[in-house]
């Protein structure tokens, strides 16, 4: 029930971003839309009735994750949403600040999650580490990453030039795991 409310809220808090950006006429046309209408509408009860205030942190992660639904609704592989810490990477590699280690990777999983390495670059640390096309990574830094989004693997591994990170992976035919 609690989960219900929390994804009401963050659809609630969506709308009222959302109209709050819009140029008046397509905020008149989201009203017009009777899902408009209803995320307008918790967004509102949500600040009136809600059993106690919210603070910033959790109205921003009820944004996002509402706005990620939206994306994710369209299945579309070429669309996503990227939150303003990732989109800060982005601008961060386009700017030339941030560095990987010579992979490029896709998703492991039909979902989207997880990475898997597609190819390594010559003379780069993947390769220096003995990487291969076809390496699933199971870990960064200890952590597991095979669910996380590939977005989010990506920005695990990246760091300034010269950053050591460590990498587990899994490689067909060989039984334990590779670090």
């Amino acid at each position: 029930m609690k989960r219900r409310a929390w994804l009401i809220a963050g659809l609630g808090l969506l709308a009222a971003l959302v109209y709050a950006q819009l140029p008046r006429p397509q905020a008149e046309t989201l009203l017009q839309n009777p899902n408009g209408q209803a995320l307008l509408e918790v967004y509102q009860r949500i600040q009136q009735d809600y059993l106690e205030p919210l603070p910033r942190e959790k109205l921003n992660a009820l944004l996002e994750g509402a706005i990620g639904g939206m994306v994710s609704a369209l299945k579309d592989p070429f669309t996503s949403y990227s939150p303003p810490q990732r989109a800060s990477l982005r601008q961060e590699d386009l700017r030339g600040e941030f560095f990987g280690i010579g992979a490029t990777l896709s998703p492991a999983n039909p979902d989207g999650t997880g990475a898997k390495i597609e190819g390594v670059m010559k003379g780069l640390p993947a390769q220096r580490a003995g990487m291969r096309a076809g390496d699933v990574i199971l870990e960064v830094d200890g952590e597991d990453v095979t669910g996380l989004p590939l977005q989010e693997v990506v920005a695990r591994i990246r760091g300034r030039e010269g950053t050591k990170v460590t990498i587990k992976v899994r490689r067909e035919g060989t039984p334990a795991p590779l670090v």
